[in-house]
């Protein structure tokens, strides 16, 4: 647990339907050679969210070396790279969320990072490029920025949010509810 937390790294739960394990292997070899590491654990039990889908949380060292500028371009490259085929591959998947009284719905992707201040979320619904997992890694960043700056900020969520331009934006979690109507 304490390398998990401690190794600039990536931790994947709940993604064992979605990777061979040749592509885990891969994966963690693409990330080794650069300093990182990638986990993937499972997590069972009834979940209550808004936010379903297939976690992908970016642990806070790497968090600090992304905001920091620290990261050496290839492990960026790396991580954009990785976090592209990993949000592609769960959309392109056939895994469905199965609740009660609906239809099954297909899985998202949520990138995630927990931090003091709480926790920045952007749940991905799409597939996604290169370009786009770098504007979400700077609305990250900024979100970041924001956590850390904002008084009494703890246990709060900003969400990284899609507009209806494509572009992003950050909201704290009751405006999120508000513009999509979730309250």
């Amino acid at each position: 647990m304490e390398e998990m937390l401690n190794s600039n790294g990536v931790i994947l739960i709940n993604s064992f339907i979605y990777f061979t394990s040749e592509e885990k292997k891969e994966l963690e070899e693409k990330f080794e050679k650069n300093n990182m590491k990638i986990f993937y654990l499972e997590q069972r039990g009834i979940r209550n969210s808004i936010f379903e889908g297939m976690e992908i949380i970016l642990n806070n060292n790497l968090v600090n070396m992304l905001v920091g500028g620290l990261l050496m371009p290839v492990a960026y490259d790396i991580l954009k790279t990785s976090l592209v085929r990993i949000v592609n591959k769960i959309k392109n998947s056939n895994g469905k969320i199965i609740r009660a009284h609906r239809a099954p719905e297909p899985v998202n992707a949520m990138i995630k990072i927990k931090m003091d201040a709480g926790e920045i979320i952007a749940s991905i619904e799409q597939e996604i490029s290169i370009e786009e997992v770098e504007k979400y890694i700077q609305a990250f960043v900024k979100a970041y920025e924001i956590a850390n700056n904002t008084p009494n900020g703890k246990n709060q969520y900003f969400i990284v949010d899609k507009t209806s331009d494509n572009n992003l934006e950050i909201l704290l979690l009751p405006d999120y509810l508000d513009k999509h109507n979730k309250i």
